[in-house]
Formats: structure tokens, C-alpha cells, sequence
């Protein structure tokens, strides 16, 4: 099922990330998401969130609980931290925020420990 948002069609709610997360808590075998990235935005070269940026907490913390309560395989493909297309720079096109698959890991693991 594909699920997106309308731009700026609400100002302040989002449906869709709703129906997003029910979808992922409603799993029951297996969830397989192919992301470009999934934790925030960071100072170039380091794994510090530029300010007002953070990790998606309800989408990680579903995934844990479903992970965690359910037993359902949770599969998360990425592009490799600071991912560039060919002959771009990083500030023209960056497909990868500089976290690892290991940092999106531990940020799901962490969910799972509260």
C-alpha cells in the first residue's frame, strides 16, 4: 500500500502519517520499508540533528512494539550515510542524512527498552 503526504494541503495535521503508522502497527509477519533515510537531518560530517530536527518517535516506537510484542520481521533498507547522485554536490542532492542502518537499529532498540 503506498501512503504519502499532500504537501501543504493541512497545516498542522497529518492523515496520512496517521494511516501510516496504523498501517505498520496493524503488521503481522513482516514489514519491509526501502527509505532514503529515516533519523533527522544533521550538521554536515557529524551525528548531530540540525536544531528542530529529531527521529521520527511514533514510527520508531511502532515499529519496536510490533517487533517487540508481535514477533513481526522488521526489514529497513537505506542509502548509505551522505549518499550523493553522481556529478552533485551534497547541498544540491543528498539521499542519505549521515545515520547508519546501525544508528537506525539502536534508535528502534532503545524504543524497545521503554
Amino acid at each position: 500500500i503506498s501512503m504519502g503526504r499532500n504537501g501543504a494541503l493541512l497545516k498542522h495535521d497529518r492523515p496520512s502519517d496517521d494511516g501510516m503508522i496504523a498501517m505498520l502497527g496493524s503488521a503481522q509477519q513482516i514489514i519491509r520499508l526501502a527509505l532514503q533515510d529515516l533519523g533527522p537531518v544533521c550538521i554536515p560530517g557529524t551525528k548531530t540533528p540540525l536544531p528542530g530536527c529529531c527521529w521520527p518517535d511514533e514510527y520508531l516506537s511502532t515499529l519496536a512494539r510490533v517487533l517487540w510484542t508481535k514477533g513481526v520481521d522488521v526489514e529497513i533498507v537505506l542509502s548509505n550515510p551522505g549518499s550523493v547522485p553522481g556529478g552533485l554536490s551534497g547541498t544540491e542532492a543528498c539521499y542519505g542524512n549521515g545515520w547508519s542502518c546501525v544508528d537506525v537499529a539502536a534508535e528502534i532498540i532503545k524504543r524497545i527498552k521503554k
